[in-house]
């Protein structure tokens, strides 16, 4: 099971080189923060480059999707 711990700015920054453009690690920071605020989620307190795969995917997982009827009504206006 994954700890609760804040994320640390290492496990934020420490991506491989080869992961992409600076956008795309922001882009990829942003969206690991805003996942973490919204399940209260966090990962272990080391660079994301030796979570193993389990890990991610217990970070990662969504065990509430959004139902169709909740993207209609936040998108009429309801």
């Amino acid at each position: 099971m994954v700890a609760n711990r804040p994320l640390s700015s290492r496990q934020l920054v420490d991506l491989p080189a080869e992961s992409g453009t600076q956008e795309d690690q922001l882009v990829a920071r942003m969206l690991t923060i805003i996942w973490a605020t919204r399940t209260g989620r966090t990962l272990p307190p080391v660079p994301v480059s030796e979570l193993s795969r389990e890990e991610l995917v217990i970070f990662w997982d969504d065990d509430q999707p959004e139902r169709p009827s909740d993207a209609e009504d936040q998108h009429c206006g309801s």
